[in-house]
């Protein structure tokens, strides 16, 4: 994986086969989440932590739309805007002290990751149009 983790989170290599490497890039970063959000302080589990970790399966779900709707400039520009939602709400967990600024690197990596792909596959679109 791009960003492996101490916990060796990843989908196997059976299953991630069938999908896209988008959605698999998404599956782990939202898999990575939903580990670290319930270390969060209770202050900060239940509002900053569940939006993470909404944010971070909607992006998966979208993805996997992503793949299948004809529309998919639309869903593209959705993830992009789950992206960017992503970026702020782990800078904010970080300037919480909620993530450590090593987790805020790996994530924020994994999320420019994910963006340079869909950012790849939105540019395609734009081709095949033209």
């Amino acid at each position: 994986m791009p960003w492996e983790h101490k916990d060796k989170v990843g989908v196997s290599e059976e299953k991630s086969a069938f999908w896209p490497k988008v959605v698999n890039d998404s599956y782990d970063l939202a898999l990575w989440y939903l580990k670290a959000t319930p270390k969060f302080q209770k202050s900060s589990r239940f509002t900053l932590g569940d939006r993470i970790e909404r944010t971070a399966l909607e992006l998966v779900e979208t993805a996997i739309r992503a793949t299948y709707t004809r529309d998919k400039a639309t869903t593209l520009d959705h993830m992009n805007e789950l992206l960017d939602r992503l970026r702020l709400l782990t800078r904010m967990a970080t300037d919480l002290r909620q993530l450590s600024p090593k987790q805020q690197e790996f994530t924020v990596k994994a999320i420019n990751n994910i963006g340079k792909q869909v950012g790849g596959w939105r540019r395609s679109l734009d081709k095949k149009r033209a």
